[in-house]
């Protein structure tokens, strides 16, 4: 037998807004088939499907666009503004396939709901988001379109790490240099709910967000009495910069001046948890987490898409 279709990654589309950048994506059904034995046989005479809970997942470098149609609370997916996939159609002896000749997987309704950020040195951020897909009641929970086209799609953003600052109300601003690794955690907790034994939910619901930061480096006097003492520093939302430069295409870095870059703002308690870890001829690496909290006003982690900064 030949192989007569072959597909692969193309963008996402989140209502009218087609982002690019996108590194991974997946479908996944989540079936739950039941079955068991009775009357002492060995073997299962009966088995049926009792429930799917189907979950799409995409990551994308995108970071900014990202944050922009999807928030700390994510985003309702609706039929006026569903979640697509899109598979490309790969040409046989060539590179893709033009024309309508691809596939469009449809989520008309659910919760799409940002997972993580991370980041490494020299590295490109990522954002991975997560969709959890429930039943409108008329169409299949995943729709197929075959025969499709694809939209235009830009890749155009790059972000890396930037300068760290956490303050305290007791002694100020504190910069966190020589750091390696940086993950941004939305700590969102959801489900799908579903009732009278359906076999799709038809609702879901955010039960908690409960955001952290963690951070790794190779300077180990972030853990001392000035920096991180050893039972914490409370961090405030003013004055406290996580910043993520955006790299310039064909270039090193967009201008500090200028309003590309990403700053968030968190409050929390700052802890070592690894104050020094190495091995053999490996520098050693600190270890700091930050879980948030609302502080009465602003949400436990804010971010502006279009900042600027002094280098």
């Amino acid at each position: 037998m030949t192989i007569s279709r072959m597909h692969g990654l193309y963008a996402v589309k989140i209502g009218a807004t087609v982002l690019g950048g996108i590194k991974r994506r997946a479908i996944r059904t989540a079936s739950e088939v039941r079955q068991e034995s009775t009357s002492g046989e060995v073997f299962a005479r009966f088995q049926a499907l009792y429930a799917q809970k189907p979950i799409a997942e995409f990551s994308s470098k995108h970071i900014a666009a990202g944050l922009d149609l999807c928030g700390l609370a994510g985003t309702a997916l609706t039929s006026a503004a569903p979640l697509l996939f899109y598979a490309q159609k790969h040409a046989e002896g060539g590179v893709r396939t033009s024309g309508s000749n691809h596939r469009i997987y449809t989520m008309n309704e659910g919760l799409l709901l940002p997972r993580r950020i991370t980041i490494e040195h020299q590295g490109d951020a990522e954002i991975e988001y997560e969709g959890l897909i429930t039943y409108d009641g008329t169409n299949d929970p995943i729709a197929l379109t075959d025969s499709s086209a694809v939209p235009a799609v830009t890749d155009a953003q790059r972000f890396t790490l930037g300068r760290i600052t956490l303050t305290d109300d007791a002694a100020g601003a504190h910069i966190f240099s020589q750091v390696r690794r940086l993950e941004i955690d939305f700590g969102v907790s959801a489900e799908t709910v579903g009732a009278d034994s359906d076999i799709w939910d038809t609702s879901c619901r955010i039960i908690e967000i409960m955001p952290s930061i963690t951070m790794k480096g190779i300077d180990i006097e972030w853990f001392k009495a000035a920096n991180i003492p050893l039972t914490g520093l409370t961090v405030r939302q003013t004055g406290t910069e996580i910043l993520l430069r955006k790299r310039a295409a064909g270039g090193t870095f967009v201008a500090a001046a200028t309003s590309e870059h990403i700053a968030f703002g968190a409050a929390g308690l700052a802890t070592v948890e690894q104050m020094c870890d190495a091995s053999g001829n490996a520098l050693d690496e600190v270890e700091v987490k930050i879980p948030l909290k609302f502080d009465g006003t602003n949400n436990p982690l804010t971010w502006d898409s279009t900042a600027s900064y002094t280098p």
